[in-house]
């Protein structure tokens, strides 16, 4: 899940690799949404398309994981997810478990000690396909979801099918 250095076609030089985070409700691209810049962060939604006429993705729904794993004793994978807007780098960052979650400047989220901003992956074959579903560490049994319409949340899954398809997330290599 870490960013994986790959070899440039162009120059040769190695580069980290990028990906779009898509949802299996609502069938669109984990983004940051500036329109909605707000205290604190920037809206993150899943409202971000892809470009079939030009054959790309919207840059502010491409993302890194960074790989922040811990060792012995929990040997658990933990990933911090990235994005860039405006030559800048954002973290992922759940606020709490009923409010929206926000993408917050790398300065601001290298003050964080509570963790709000690392997940921890898990891969799921569902309905013949492989998914990933993103836990929040800080928020234990809240996993990154949509509820179709675009907003992003933490759902519970104590409690409900471990498979609800709002926390199913499609890696999208692009």
């Amino acid at each position: 899940m870490a960013p994986n250095p790959q070899p440039c076609i162009i120059c040769g030089g190695s580069v980290a690799r990028l990906w779009s985070i898509h949802s299996h409700v609502g069938d669109r691209y984990l983004r940051i949404n500036p329109s909605y810049n707000i205290t604190g962060g920037m809206k993150v939604d899943f409202g971000g398309v892809v470009n079939l006429e030009n054959a790309s993705t919207d840059v502010d729904a491409l993302v890194q994981f960074k790989d922040v794993s811990s060792g012995f004793p929990d040997f658990e994978t933990r990933v911090i997810i990235t994005f860039y807007h405006d030559n800048s780098k954002y973290h992922l960052k759940a606020q709490g478990v009923n409010d929206e979650l926000l993408a917050i400047s790398e300065a601001e989220a290298a003050n964080l000690t509570d963790k709000s901003d690392v997940f921890s992956p898990v891969r799921l074959n569902y309905e013949h396909h492989l998914f990933f579903i993103f836990e929040s560490v800080k928020y234990r049994d809240y996993y990154l979801a949509t509820n179709g319409a675009g907003k992003t949340k933490l759902v519970n899954t104590h409690s409900v099918a471990y498979r609800d398809s709002e926390t199913l997330i499609k890696l999208i290599d692009p």
